[in-house]
Parts: C-alpha cells; sequence; structure tokens
C-alpha cells in the first residue's frame, strides 16, 4: 500500500501528541522530595507526635475573716461572708479575736492568705493594727461597727502612715488606708424606725396606745416618741426617763402594768436592747401577752433575737450582720481582682421572725 507524504506527516503528528502526553503524565506522579530539618528526616518527622505538658492547676483563693468580738457575736457576719466566698470557690477561715488580733496578724500565718475581712465593733479598736498587714501587700476590707466617732490621729505616726488618707476629720472613713474597702454602720435613724415598727404594727390603730421606756429627755428616741404625739399618732399612756427618775424600771412596769389591764396598751417603746428585756421580764412576771415590745436598735439583729418570745418581740431591728458579711466577701473578691474598693455604709434593718417562721 503506497503512502504519500500526507499520510506520514499525519502520522509522525499523532506519535508526537502520545509523546508529549506521557510525559505530563510521569511528572504529575512525580514523588515529591522533602527535605529534612534539624530534628531529623523526613520519614522521623512523620512519626513524632507532640506532647504537651499538663499546666499546673492554680492555687486557690484563701481569705481570712476576723472579728474583734466572740464568736456567738460574730457568728451571723462569718456564715455570711463564708456562704459568698465559698460560692466563689475561695477557701475561707473564720476566727474571733475579742482579745486582740495580734495572734492572726503575723506574717507566717498571713502568708498563707490573699485577703483579709475584718469585722470591727469595739470602739478601741483600730486600724492601726493593721500596719503590717498593709505592707505585706495583703487586700483587706473593713466592716466597721464602732459604737462612737474615734480619734483616729495614731494614724498619722504609723509607720505606713503615707498610705492613709488623713484628712483634718477624725470621722473613721477619712483615715480608712487606701486600697482598702470599708463599709460602716449607720444607726442615727434607729428611734425613728422602731418607732415607725411599733406604729404600722397590725392590729394597732391610730393613735397607737404606748409606753416609752427611755434613757434620757432629749435623745433621739425621746424626740421621736414626742414628734409621733405631735403628730396625732400617738397616745402616752406613761413614759419612763432612767436619767430622771428615782424608782428602777422594772419598779416602773410593774406599777403600769397593774395600773392599765388587758387591752389597755397597744405596745411598749424601749431606746435600747436593756430596757426592751426589761419590758419583756416584766410581762412574763405578770403573764401578760397583749401587748408588744419594740426596742431601737443598738446592735445587731442576733443580739435581739435571743431570749424573747416571738408574739411578744415581733421584730427585731439592727444590723443585718449576715447580709453585711456577704457584702464584705463582694468587696474583697473585687479587690482581688483588680477592682477599685468601694466606700459605703448600711442602715438598720427590720425582721419579722414571727412571720417568716409562720411561713416556712
Amino acid at each position: 500500500m503506497p503512502f504519500n507524504l500526507k499520510t506520514i506527516m499525519f502520522a509522525l503528528l499523532i506519535m508526537l501528541c502520545l509523546i508529549v502526553t506521557c510525559s505530563c503524565t510521569r511528572a504529575d506522579y512525580a514523588p515529591q522530595s522533602v527535605e529534612p530539618n534539624q530534628s531529623g528526616t523526613a520519614e522521623q518527622q512523620s512519626d513524632k507526635h507532640v506532647v504537651l505538658e499538663p499546666k499546673p492547676t492554680p492555687e486557690p483563693t484563701k481569705v481570712l475573716i476576723l472579728a474583734d468580738c466572740d464568736e456567738q457575736e460574730a457568728d451571723d457576719f462569718f456564715r455570711g461572708a463564708s456562704d459568698a466566698l465559698k460560692a466563689k470557690h475561695f477557701i475561707a477561715d473564720s476566727y474571733s479575736a475579742p482579745d486582740g488580733f495580734s495572734n492572726y496578724l503575723t506574717e507566717t500565718r498571713l502568708s498563707s492568705y490573699d485577703g483579709l475581712i475584718v469585722l470591727y465593733t469595739k470602739e478601741d479598736s483600730s486600724f492601726d493594727d493593721f500596719s503590717e498587714v498593709l505592707s505585706l501587700g495583703l487586700k483587706l476590707a473593713f466592716t466597721d461597727m464602732r459604737p462612737k466617732k474615734g480619734d483616729t490621729s495614731v494614724l498619722v505616726n504609723s509607720p505606713v502612715s503615707e498610705t492613709y488618707e488623713i484628712h483634718e476629720s477624725t470621722q473613721y472613713e477619712d483615715a480608712i488606708p487606701k486600697g482598702v474597702a470599708y463599709a460602716r454602720y449607720e444607726n442615727q435613724d434607729a428611734a425613728t424606725l422602731a418607732l415607725e415598727v411599733a406604729l404600722s404594727y397590725p392590729p394597732h390603730d391610730t393613735p397607737v396606745r404606748l409606753i416609752a421606756l427611755l434613757n434620757e429627755g432629749d435623745s433621739p428616741a425621746a424626740k421621736a416618741f414626742n414628734k409621733g404625739i405631735k403628730d396625732g399618732k400617738i397616745l402616752p399612756k406613761a413614759v419612763y426617763n432612767s436619767a430622771e427618775s428615782k424608782q428602777s424600771v422594772d419598779d416602773f412596769l410593774r406599777k403600769q402594768l397593774t395600773r392599765y389591764v388587758e387591752g389597755m396598751i397597744d405596745a411598749i417603746y424601749c431606746e435600747n436592747l436593756e430596757l426592751a428585756l426589761a419590758a419583756l421580764k416584766a410581762l412574763n412576771e405578770q403573764n401578760r401577752s397583749d401587748m408588744e415590745v419594740f426596742c431601737v436598735p443598738d446592735g445587731a439583729l442576733s443580739k435581739q433575737r435571743s431570749n424573747y418570745d416571738k408574739w411578744t418581740f415581733p421584730a427585731a431591728m439592727g444590723a443585718d450582720l449576715y447580709e453585711a458579711g456577704t457584702q464584705a466577701a463582694e468587696d474583697i473578691a473585687a479587690i482581688l481582682e483588680g477592682k477599685q474598693p468601694e466606700h459605703r455604709t448600711f442602715a438598720p434593718s427590720v425582721v419579722y421572725p414571727a412571720a417568716t417562721e409562720d411561713t416556712q
């Protein structure tokens, strides 16, 4: 079969295309070379696994809670602070130190803590007790329930006096250490609060028939009582003034309870807990349960919750130390997180134990 030139050229073109196609296919499937690095050959690298070292478990935050009163008086505060701290997964230790804080403020003991919460109840307690604590860098939160304003000039001579905010005033809050959270109990409206509770407590009608047990004629409780009379809210039945009376409060109450039979008195308004307990004693001695006793708060709620009949002493008024402890825990946690410490006040609270127990 004869071949012409065109046939030969076509055959050559077909062969050339086949050669090019085979060359490209070989290039696509050629093995890739891997350059070895400093750690070893390519084969060694493919078999090597990365091992991550476990992170160390962080130490829990520890807070020490101190109070300058006995354990029974500080119990509500301890529980409030401890419950709030444990909810944040902190470790909390609490100690009562009625004889002073020196045994608890050693560097050895404090070195294991990150923060310190302190409850002050005594007039002679001083921030100066914590001069060395501040120098250790510990975070502090104070709850101040001292009954009177005191002289804080001692802080001026403190070895770390430059850390204090000293002003001309001798108010406690003017001399608190810098970077320290501070909460102060304000009791100046307590007399009015107690009277308002007495006047509004059912089933009293206006004017409320009251016996008043007072310390002085111009005390806050006396002023609140006289204002209630002027406003027509109080019908005074008898008033005892311990500063002026020649008879004891027990003799006074015995006479009045004999004079006013059941149904003639709504309540007894007392300026302090001592007078209130005297009223409760007199009522118990004469088996009287026809009136209630209301006391001006002068301390913690827990003080008024002991040794009383829930119907005769229906309202407990004073500092809610459980809530105060909870707030102190929130304050110390905020400081440990790097937030600015807060300065605040808290007022007396009112609790009706009888009503509370009935709803449980």
